[in-house]
């Protein structure tokens, strides 16, 4: 999990870091903490970075620009990342609505409002997985909608790509890594070179097998154990 901090109060930017960072510690959940003093900074980052941040808290009154306007910037750039509003002013409380944003917290009830924000990050993220549509092109040509949630574990044989649902297998042409990155890296992992596989499906992780809760084995690989167990196992501390 990557969180993102930007606000233009230098001292309030450390201490907000030193708080995350102590409670992610205290759960035992992963994550970088990266922080922006300024909004160009801020969207400098999320355009040229390769990672895309989870979680963003933002500062609405910002020096040289207004935090609410810099958050429908970032709804557009990262429209999956999970904004909550830290301020010191209340009367901007309304004005948040404009924008899609999951919190509004005070500044100084940062530490203990952590909680309560991640219960309601991890509903959230629950209900954009299985609600998101996933587009698949069928080995017919057809253009087909495949709802996320409903997946179990993608297999590639030869040159078709099977993709099992908990009703019905999808057959298409297109390869896994031209799939994957359509899929919630939080849930998906590639875990074998002919295998992806959805954490949500999985019951148990053993040495070179992922079982699922209807007792499929789905293999791992040399290639892919490490970051398979790694992405199993943030998995489960987030579910936790």
């Amino acid at each position: 999990m990557q969180i993102g901090f930007c606000d233009d109060n230098i001292a309030y930017l450390k201490e907000a870091q030193n708080i995350m960072s102590d409670f992610l510690t205290q759960k035992k959940i992963p994550g970088d903490i990266i922080t922006f003093s300024q909004g160009d900074e801020l969207l400098n980052y999320v355009e040229s970075s390769e990672e895309k941040m989870d979680l963003l808290f933002m500062d609405i009154d910002l020096n040289e620009t207004n935090g609410i306007q810099l958050t429908k910037e970032i709804n557009q750039k990262l429209p999956f990342c999970q904004i909550t509003y830290l301020t010191n002013y209340l009367h901007f409380a309304t004005d948040v609505y404009q924008t899609n944003h999951c919190y509004f917290i005070i500044k100084e009830q940062l530490h203990e409002r952590l909680e309560e924000l991640f219960e309601k990050l991890l509903q959230n993220h629950d209900a954009s997985f299985y609600n998101k549509r996933i587009p698949i092109t069928s080995i017919q040509q057809n253009q087909i909608i495949v709802f996320q949630g409903e997946i179990l574990y993608l297999e590639r044989i030869r040159r078709i790509t099977y993709i099992h649902t908990k009703s019905i297998t999808y057959e298409t042409k297109t390869k896994l890594e031209e799939l994957l990155p359509l899929f919630d890296s939080f849930y998906f992992v590639r875990c074998h070179q002919s295998f992806i596989v959805s954490l949500n499906a999985v019951s148990e992780l053993q040495k070179a097998d992922f079982i699922l809760k209807n007792k499929k084995r789905v293999p791992i690989s040399r290639t892919y154990q490490n970051s398979a167990k790694e992405a199993f196992f943030r998995w489960v501390q987030m579910k936790i």
